[in-house]
């Protein structure tokens, strides 16, 4: 599902760089497939562009704490 998710997830964001929705979706998307280097840079990109959001700044953090960085 997320792997099929992800070419998609990609084009829109390339669409619509500034959509934290997006970006939000692609972290999720390589964190559910085992690309988390990936997952923190969208999550990260989603946290520059909406860097009050709670929700993201848990994933964010989550990850960071699991991936030992």
């Amino acid at each position: 599902l997320y792997a099929d998710a992800l070419p998609h997830l990609r084009q829109l964001a390339q669409l619509s760089p500034k959509d934290v929705a997006i970006q939000d979706g692609l972290g999720e998307a390589f964190e559910k497939t085992g690309n988390q280097g990936a997952a923190l840079g969208a999550y990260k990109r989603a946290l520059e562009l909406d860097p009050k959001n709670e929700n993201i700044r848990f994933k964010f953090a989550l990850l960071l704490l699991q991936s030992g960085r």
